[in-house]
């Protein structure tokens, strides 16, 4: 074994070395072993003798295979004759997965890239050498959150079904024989008792509509869509259609100039929309005409910035954080109707679309909603940001 006492003679040898082959060893992150064909390991940087345990002494001029487990040793001499044979750079983590053993005995996962290059006395090699056991806990906590994320879709679906079906029957059942008592008993309940009576039908209504919007955000929530090249003004011209007695009543005005092509699914992009249209109209004064104006910009060469600015009445700074959270709501319920879910439903469209959306508003000054869709030349994959 080569012992080397002349510390600067070591460090001259290492420069030699890799000017020749253009390698920066000592300040590698990794661990950097350069070895010969005979697997003789001729330099070792700082981080190799950390991460091994042994001496930079005790490693030069051994063979390599003394920082592989025995039980592999015999197969690793097969590799790197291949290797050497044939020799071209391998990145990190390609092939087989790979162990270490450490001066204690201990073994441990690593991945390797090899470089090959060409000097005086012959062929070297360096390896890159990297512990990845952190990496491996993290994959194996990532698998087994996954498996728990299945498992809650696949309640989460049971839910629905139940929503859909089991939960709804009964309350079709309470307004149905509601609707059926108001009309015997018409004109024989005393004020108070057609107060009661209409709170339990009020009530039912109610009910059913919540089930029905948390049966939408809970679609909306699926990963499962179908991308295509989407005219957003054709979208919103949609959207207006669907509303159109409440925009007529209000004498809405919705203003939009030339806006891009996108990559969307157009029946949950309409639902935005519709969504956003429906509250700038709803939280308005009464004395204000609702005005909307839509309008887009590009956030960089793939992706588009939408904004949905109203006149409306705002939303209360402190309620800002919230206003994206299921059944909240920030207004006297006396005055808008509705279950406070919609903008719920707006976020998780634009998330599975792999887009971002986000609020500003001043209280009494009008609100505005911002969303990022991708161009519809953009057709990378698109990964939902929830």
């Amino acid at each position: 074994m080569l012992v080397v006492d002349d510390e600067e003679l070591y460090r001259r040898a290492i420069e030699r070395i890799l000017l020749r082959g253009g390698y920066r060893v000592e300040t590698a992150p990794d661990a950097m072993i350069i070895v010969d064909r005979d697997g003789t390991m001729v330099i070792v940087n700082e981080q190799a003798v950390r991460l091994f345990g042994y001496s930079r002494e005790a490693l030069i001029g051994a063979h390599v295979e003394m920082l592989v487990p025995e039980r592999l040793r015999d197969a690793h001499v097969g590799h790197r004759h291949a290797f050497f044979s044939s020799a071209n750079v391998r990145p990190m983590g390609a092939g087989l997965e790979l162990c270490g053993r450490r001066k204690d005995g201990s073994e441990f996962p690593i991945e390797i890239s090899l470089s090959p290059f060409e000097t005086d006395e012959g062929m070297r090699v360096t390896a890159a050498i990297r512990d990845v056991t952190d990496a491996r806990e993290a994959k194996r906590k990532l698998a087994a959150y996954a498996a728990r994320l299945e498992s809650t879709n696949r309640d989460l679906e049971q839910f629905t079904h139940f929503a859909s079906h089991d939960l709804q029957a009964p309350v079709r059942t309470i307004i149905g024989f509601t609707e059926i008592l108001a009309e015997t008993l018409q004109g024989r309940l005393d004020e108070q008792a057609q107060k009661y009576f209409d709170f339990i039908h009020d009530g039912a209504l109610h009910m059913r509509t919540l089930i029905l919007d948390l049966l939408e955000l809970s679609r909306a929530s699926r990963s499962e869509r179908v991308l295509e090249e989407v005219r957003v003004e054709d979208v919103i011209e949609r959207s207006c259609q669907q509303l159109g007695p409440q925009l007529t009543e209000r004498d809405v005005r919705v203003e939009y100039e030339a806006l891009p092509r996108v990559l969307a699914d157009a029946t949950r992009l309409q639902q935005v929309f519709q969504n956003l249209i429906g509250n700038a109209t709803k939280f308005c004064e009464a004395d204000t005409q609702p005005q909307v104006t839509i309008s887009a910009e590009a956030a960089d060469d793939r992706t588009w910035r939408f904004a949905v600015a109203d006149n409306g009445i705002g939303i209360p700074a402190k309620r800002l954080p919230d206003v994206f959270q299921a059944f909240r709501r920030f207004h006297d319920p006396r005055r808008f109707e509705g279950t406070g879910i919609g903008l719920a439903i707006c976020k998780k469209i634009i998330e599975v679309h792999g887009g971002d959306i986000w609020v500003e508003s001043t209280e009494g000054e009008g609100t505005t909603f911002f969303f990022t869709l991708r161009d519809a030349d953009a057709h990378d994959p698109v990964e939902p940001t929830a």
